[in-house]
């Protein structure tokens, strides 16, 4: 099942760090393994941080609001343009991206989002046949370049580390604190 709790947590965590608690942060890691359970026990959730619809994950982290040239999509999106602060911006998508990698379930991320792909704000450009849809995958902009690898290497971290798709690796994490 497709995980809006870890999604919604994971972008508050970077806009709005205070309103995110401890548990919420236990909840993404674990997949939340409350929510996602059978008789055998915790399932894998698609944990994710952007999909089809909605922002890219470049947008997310890159403007306040969807762009009015947008056909329809939702208003609301749980976004931040760090009010131009670069660094912020990066540290986000490093902090999403680390969340999402190093939690239980099924990682998801789109292929455009490897090479942080911008839409310029549109989040719903389904029916358009142009350059906003179109991913250049040679022509990474300098700006991306770090950040992209940084991605790439989270991506073969997890793929060489079995632990994040067994049950074992919920079990036997240990949490302190009062939440914990």
């Amino acid at each position: 099942e497709w995980n809006d709790i870890s999604r919604n947590t994971i972008r508050a965590f970077s806009v709005r760090p205070r309103s995110t608690d401890f548990l919420g942060i236990r909840h993404v890691l674990s997949g939340s393994c409350h929510k996602f359970v059978d008789k055998e026990g915790p399932k894998r959730s698609v944990n994710y941080v952007a999909c089809h619809d909605g922002f890219t994950l470049w947008d997310l982290n890159s403007y306040d609001r969807k762009s009015p040239e947008t056909s329809g999509g939702s208003d609301w999106e749980l976004c931040s343009s760090y009010n131009g602060d670069k660094t912020l911006r990066d540290r986000a998508i490093r902090n999403e991206m680390a969340l999402l990698a190093l939690s239980f379930g099924c990682f998801m991320i789109k292929i455009d989002d490897i090479v942080l792909h911008s839409k310029g704000g549109n989040n719903n450009s389904y029916n358009i046949d142009g350059t906003v849809n179109y991913v250049d995958f040679n022509n990474l902009p300098q700006e991306k370049q770090e950040l992209s690898g940084f991605i790439k290497n989270l991506i073969n971290f997890r793929k060489s580390h079995s632990i994040f798709k067994d049950k074992l690796y919920i079990q036997n994490m240990e949490f302190y604190g009062h939440l914990g």
